[in-house]
């Protein structure tokens, strides 16, 4: 699948106020089964930062390599062709994996009603130990 270039901005105000003008207030995110996907400012952080090591409580450092793919979320859930999973998470709900081998990249979103979905996070650099554990899942849509 073609993903968008990777982004090169200066600094993470400038990556946060792209997550902002194209995702959070951008044109609707519509998944090829018509689900629609919200994005919200908060979610930024988590997306975005990783742990300084493992065991802190919190994300404190931002993850420049997971901000240069944000358009690639956009891209990977409007994509006719990517690889999409149902993972049950409890309480009626559904998160959706949206994933490409090739680049080693994922997006999760979950279901807060019927074709309403709100984005989650994305993860850059998926293991081979995480891939495996995802092709089990049922293949959404």
């Amino acid at each position: 699948m073609e993903l968008p270039p990777l982004l090169d901005l200066r600094s993470e105000e400038e990556y946060r106020e792209h997550y902002v003008r194209t995702l959070v207030r951008g044109p609707a995110v519509v998944t090829r089964d018509g689900a629609l996907v919200r994005f919200f400012e908060e979610r930024f952080e988590h997306a975005f930062f990783k742990k300084s090591d493992r065991w802190r409580d919190s994300k404190d450092i931002f993850a420049v390599s997971r901000a240069q793919r944000m358009d690639w979320i956009r891209a990977l859930l409007m994509s006719e062709t990517a690889e999409m999973f149902r993972e049950p998470c409890g309480l009626g709900q559904s998160n959706r994996l949206a994933l490409d081998r090739s680049n080693r990249y994922l997006v999760v979103t979950v279901t807060v009603r019927p074709r309403e979905e709100r984005f989650v996070t994305a993860y850059d650099e998926v293991s081979e130990d995480k891939v495996r554990k995802i092709a089990p899942l049922p293949r959404w849509g």
